[in-house]
């Protein structure tokens, strides 16, 4: 719901009334912003589209990158392949995932401004983490691989 205007303009007018505040605008101010957010949606789109490299695959089959990988801070990561494609779970919100380039997904589906996606490997050519930017202002989250065993 938290995408939905109407619950901010709705809560800061009733906010202003109770405080006994002079009205603002917040219906035009809302439009203003959320027209704004789109436009760099698409600016961003746009960007990510453009800097693609074609023609790439994943280095893998899509059954090497599910699992589960954890961060000390950020908990736990699911990644699964759902209808052939991958989907990644944290904190209960579902990422559908689409091949970018390489080992590169991008989550787009969620209206926001879309993600890069990327999984990492070792020496050995092994799945081992995944970095994703959960976090505007900090550098991408690296959750690491949970050895089978250790995720049942």
């Amino acid at each position: 719901m938290d995408k939905n205007p109407v619950i901010h303009t709705v809560t800061y007018y009733v906010c202003d009334r109770l405080l006994g505040l002079d009205e603002v605008p917040w219906n035009e101010r809302m439009k203003e912003k959320y027209a704004q957010a789109k436009e760099a949606t698409a600016k961003a789109k746009e960007q990510i589209a453009s800097a693609r490299k074609t023609d790439t695959q994943p280095s893998h089959p899509l059954e090497d990158y599910i699992g589960y990988f954890e961060h000390p801070g950020y908990g736990i990561l699911s990644i699964e392949i759902n209808d052939d494609r991958l989907t990644a779970t944290h904190n209960s919100i579902i990422y559908k995932l689409e091949h970018y380039h390489y080992d590169i997904f991008v989550e787009s589906e969620l209206g926001d401004k879309p993600e890069l996606i990327s999984f990492l490997t070792d020496t050995k050519g092994n799945i081992t983490s995944v970095a994703i930017p959960l976090e505007p202002t900090v550098k991408e989250i690296l959750f690491t691989r949970i050895p089978e065993s250790s995720s049942s």
